[in-house]
């Protein structure tokens, strides 16, 4: 997992990042909070969202072949329809909500 040092201002809210710092707070790059923050001052791209898409349907590719079978197939094939659907259900870049895994 990934990591940034945040920085805060007097309120609480994050003001900036940096990858390497003496000073900051450890905070995973995967951390809503640091994901609201980043989308605000990086909008996404609809190119970066449909490339994060296409490499997590890569990364579960197994769970849709025909001679895979568990329990919990039926969930990573929602999970995975739910990423194909992103373009079309979101307006813009900044509004995508990414599916949470299946835990098993």
């Amino acid at each position: 997992m990934e990591f940034v040092y945040v920085y805060r201002d007097e309120n609480g809210e994050i003001t900036g990042s940096a990858t390497h710092a003496e000073n900051g707070e450890k905070m995973s790059i995967s951390n809503p909070e640091y994901v609201a923050w980043s989308n605000k001052v990086y909008p996404p791209t609809w190119e970066q969202i449909r490339s994060r898409r296409d490499q997590l349907l890569k990364e579960t590719d197994w769970a849709a072949l025909p001679d895979v079978n568990f329990d919990s197939k039926q969930s990573w094939l929602v999970y995975r329809n739910k990423l194909r659907n992103i373009p079309q259900k979101f307006k813009s870049p900044e509004e995508v909500v990414w599916p949470e895994k299946p835990n098993n």
